[in-house]
């Protein structure tokens, strides 16, 4: 059932932000909810779960952080990231995704996924001369994290929640 709910949610993610680039909040909850469920379904107990998610979710932080100080000082004023640069959206479902992936894979999934929605949409916007400022980023990375997680229901061959992923990537 946790997998049903968690690609309806990613589904969900997808279809509102690529039609009005905007997710309805109670989505966010839901999918990180689900995320920990799915975890804990493959036995992990809770003080396994959270301490990678907070590493991930440090990780972001970190991160949000650094792109607004660079924005900061490029543009001489303060920047407010969530209303001009990334969407709140955008930040809560990568929130949301630190809940369903251990921290190493989350990282990969992290870096992947920008290189990939931002190399598809400039791909996107030249053939179709259309596709504005506005990436649908979360869309486009729920899109991915379901074709991931399908992968790993699917086939099996990975086990995405233990960062076995990661390190079969990089042999």
């Amino acid at each position: 059932m946790l997998k049903i709910a968690a690609a309806a949610l990613l589904i969900t993610v997808l279809a509102q932000d690529m039609r009005t680039r905007s997710v309805s909040w109670p989505v966010f909850p839901l999918l990180a909810l689900c995320g920990l469920g799915l975890q804990w379904g493959h036995g992990y107990p809770p003080s396994e779960v959270l301490m990678p998610v907070s590493v991930s979710l440090l990780f972001l932080v970190v991160q949000f952080a650094l792109v607004k100080l660079y924005f900061t000082l490029k543009q001489g004023k303060k920047v407010v990231l969530a209303d001009s640069l990334i969407g709140w959206g955008d930040m809560a479902f990568m929130a949301c995704t630190a809940f369903m992936l251990p921290v190493l894979t989350f990282i990969l999934f992290y870096m992947v996924s920008l290189l990939l929605v931002l190399a598809g949409w400039l791909l996107y916007s030249r053939i179709r001369k259309a596709g504005g400022n506005h990436i649908p980023l979360a869309g486009l990375q729920a899109l991915l994290l379901l074709l991931l997680l399908a992968g790993d229901w699917a086939l099996g061959c990975y086990d995405l929640y233990d960062d076995q992923l990661f390190t079969f990537l990089i042999r």
